[in-house]
């Protein structure tokens, strides 16, 4: 196993955790493209879909929300060895599913993985460059723009599945394959450590701060002539939960509008298979280049 004192152990763990979140992108925007010929073979009505997308958005939020106390028992790559082995496992099984309520539950638990794999990526990420502020600004941008692009990549698989072998539901066993390529990774390269936590005096200065009425630097806990008693809390209210719901309802309006984009253009649109594959995959190819702007 590589250790940290690799000279490029920082750049081995940014591909990993790439490789993690395009592992994540083709996992659930393989849905839009495959959706229709997933329905016929469920004998489920085409708007069922949005069942197994409620699921994944479910799952995603329950895996996030899971960050703090995995990774306060267990070592990260070790939790991203297990995100990807159940990935690998829940897209494996849905061709072989005969029932909605089934898919739906094998996506509860890939948005599950997803949503905690992601996390655990980005947070792992952060202690890799700690202390390289303009570095780890680089290699953000790069982890999370994979999750468009493996976006981008799943209705060329699923096209390729098609023609190669006959059945697009053939994509979901191609991309449970490449699931464990993070294992791989993860396997070879020794998890970066949590770096040291702050000084105590900013604590120190919001306690004298609410001593007199003050807050020296840290600004005060007031909202709408609420005192909601703490600093932390005051962020909580004001900064992390609008980014939550901003988070939420945009990622959510990206993932529906690609399954939407590829539906329509094919049955509404009477545009080919591949031609709509090639529109859903430049969608998310758009966010790609965004990114990197």
């Amino acid at each position: 196993m590589l250790n940290a004192e690799w000279p490029w152990h920082r750049f081995g763990v940014t591909g990993v955790y790439s490789s993690v979140l395009m592992m994540t992108g083709l996992s659930i925007n393989v849905l839009g493209p495959v959706g229709p010929v997933l329905m016929r073979h469920l004998s489920a009505s085409p708007h069922s879909i949005g069942s197994i997308y409620s699921a994944e958005g479910l799952g995603n939020f329950l895996g996030s929300l899971l960050l703090g106390p995995v990774l306060s028992r267990l070592r990260p790559h070790a939790v991203l060895v297990g995100v990807s082995a159940l990935v690998f496992l829940c897209l494996g099984a849905v061709p072989s599913c005969s029932a909605l309520h089934q898919v739906a539950s094998l996506y509860l638990l890939i948005g599950l993985a997803s949503g905690l794999g992601n996390a655990t990526a980005n947070t792992s990420l952060t202690w890799a460059w700690h202390g390289a502020a303009p570095q780890l600004a680089a290699a953000f941008n790069l982890v999370n723009s994979c999750f468009p692009l493996g976006g981008s990549a799943a209705p060329l698989v699923v096209l390729a599945s098609e023609r190669r072998v006959g059945n697009s539901l053939a994509a979901f066993s191609a991309i449970s394959v490449a699931a464990l390529l993070p294992a791989a990774g993860c396997a070879l390269l020794q998890p970066p450590t949590a770096p040291p936590p702050p000084p105590e005096e900013r604590a120190e200065e919001e306690k004298e701060g609410a001593a007199d009425g003050s807050s020296r630097a840290v600004g005060g806990s007031t909202v709408l002539g609420i005192d909601l008693g703490s600093r932390r809390a005051y962020v909580r209210c004001t900064v992390h939960a609008p980014l939550l719901l901003t988070t939420t309802l945009c990622i959510g309006a990206e993932i529906a509008y690609a399954a939407w984009v590829y539906a329509y253009a094919a049955h509404h649109a009477e545009m080919r298979s591949d031609e709509a594959a090639y529109l859903s995959s430049l969608y998310w190819s758009a966010f790609v280049a965004g990114r990197r702007r």
